[in-house]
């Protein structure tokens, strides 16, 4: 395991909360020469940013309610992450089929992709969309029903490991010179002469406390911002809970369409649920199905929240009602997930009508703290912050230039060639979640013989064990099998008996 970095007591900035918002700004900051701590209580990317639906993309419902301003924002994001960031966002087709009963007609359906795409713009990592008849609906996706099937489009967005581009920030911002640590929980702001100027800290597993002193202090802890009540006036946020079911893979049938397809040909699919007529996805993710999400209120603990049984139901229902084919039930049900999202509070009744915009508010002089936001466009809010706290003129590029972790497509040629007996397969998913480290885990595959996978069906092998032991911020199991290597949520029952003892 890496020896944890020692906590400054004076920073530049020091930012609580270890997200993508945390990450991102942390490593933003670090690149524009600000001396920047950054902490976090639990695992990095543990609270809401680990339980996305795992997408970059500009949100095409959000088209419905206006946001048009947001929708063109966060499609520009995913323009600018697939170039920053193109080991771990992924061009991703998804297919939506109209049925009679759909929420909307297929001329309007067509009218709403038809601007997604010119929101988009040019130089986006995906295609246009495209129209299909319901014919070839069927050939590609045998298990929807056919009953009402009227037609359907296809078009393109991007995938992505949202826990694994939260870790590669973390250490992106420790090679710019950020000082990271989880395990540090922040007690209370330092207050001096009515401003905030650093925080009280608690090193998790010594229990020492200590004050870091900071010229700014950003709170990035997403639902936890309650916490900032007694010391801080906290802002007013209403909090929606989503829930992800994980399946089977989905079969595949015939490609339709454009390109932008996984390696094993699958297509993503939006659908809506008849009961609420609420918009819902079915993600191929490693080999298995991620069905959500849920949009409802919740008022609890974000540490306790969790999949009801009417949270399974209700996917469930809705899944198969689209997919009878799939034919799925309690029992096919392999892993699953629940977070909870951050929102400025509105009056709407409907969740999902509450603005996903995000917002930085200054509290106090000296403290801002993050309120919404979306896994998509975290890098343009915290460089919107950055841009702000800095002193001199940043240099071009410093917040759009790619990460210190990526590789060129020569550079992933190369890299193949000089390892030959590596199986294609393997290179693909490994260079997809580590770039540029990949070296150092083959070497290390090659040391430990940890190229076989755990388990048949998941691309997952033994050497990423022991490399997120020995370099990845392991302490707990839950950071090492829910995190750094998915399995606790993709294995399904008895994957923890296919590990080695050293595992």
């Amino acid at each position: 395991m890496r020896e944890a970095e020692s906590i400054p007591t004076s920073v530049d900035l020091l930012i609580v909360g270890g997200g993508i918002y945390g990450a991102w700004t942390a490593f933003l900051a670090a690149r524009a020469g600000l001396s920047t701590l950054l902490v976090e209580q639990g695992d990095w990317g543990s609270g809401t940013s680990c339980c996305s639906s795992k997408l970059i993309h500009g949100g095409l419902r959000y088209l419905e309610y206006g946001d048009l301003r947001l929708v063109h924002k966060a499609l520009q994001e995913r323009r600018i992450l697939s170039k920053m960031a193109p080991h771990w966002v992924r061009p991703l087709r998804f297919v939506s089929p109209i049925w009679e009963d759909h929420r909307y007609a297929p001329w309007k359906m067509s009218l709403g992709l038809s601007l997604y795409d010119a929101l988009a713009g040019r130089q986006q990592p995906v295609r246009r969309h495209t129209r299909h008849k319901s014919a070839a609906l069927l050939q590609t996706a045998p298990f929807l029903e056919p009953q009402g099937l009227r037609a359907g489009f296809s078009y393109g967005d991007c995938g992505t490991d949202d826990a694994r581009l939260v870790w590669t920030l973390v250490a992106s911002a420790r090679i710019e010179g950020a000082v990271c640590r989880s395990q540090v929980e922040a007690l209370e702001p330092w207050w001096r002469e009515g401003r905030c100027c650093g925080a009280r800290l608690r090193e998790g597993s010594s229990g020492d406390e200590f004050t870091c002193k900071a010229r700014d202090v950003i709170y990035a802890n997403g639902p936890w911002i309650g916490g900032l009540e007694n010391d801080l006036p906290a802002p007013r946020v209403r909090m929606t809970k989503g829930v992800h079911l994980v399946m089977p893979a989905m079969p595949t049938g015939k490609p339709i369409g454009l390109p932008d397809l996984l390696p094993d040909g699958r297509h993503a699919f939006l659908l809506t649920a008849p009961s609420d007529r609420r918009v819902f996805f079915l993600i191929p993710w490693y080999g298995r199905t991620l069905l959500g999400t849920t949009d409802t209120e919740e008022k609890g603990n974000p540490s306790t929240a969790e999949v009801t049984e009417a949270d399974r139901r209700y996917l469930l229902t809705a899944a198969n009602a689209r997919c009878p084919g799939l034919n799925w039930s309690d029992a096919s049900i392999l892993g699953s997930f629940a977070g909870l999202r951050t929102m400025q509070a509105g009056d709407a009744d409907d969740p999902g009508a509450l603005t996903r915009e995000w917002e930085a508010r200054d509290i106090a002089p000296g403290c801002t703290v993050y309120v919404g936001g979306k896994l998509t466009s975290a890098r343009a809010d915290a460089a919107s912050v950055v841009r702000r706290l800095l002193k001199t003129p940043h240099p071009p590029g410093w917040d759009t230039s790619p990460l210190p972790l990526t590789l060129s497509a020569e550079e992933c040629a190369k890299l193949s060639a000089d390892y030959p007996l590596v199986e294609p397969e393997c290179m693909t998913h490994w260079l997809a979640r580590y770039g540029s480290r990949t070296r150092c885990l083959i070497e290390l595959a090659r040391e430990e013989e940890g190229f076989d996978r755990i388990v048949p069906d998941l691309p997952f092998r033994h050497a990423e064990i022991s490399f997120a032991r020995k370099v990845e911020d392991v302490n707990r199991e839950d950071d090492l099998f829910r995190r750094r290597v998915p399995l606790s949520i993709l294995g399904g029952p008895g994957w923890q008996s296919n590990l080695r003892e050293s595992s």
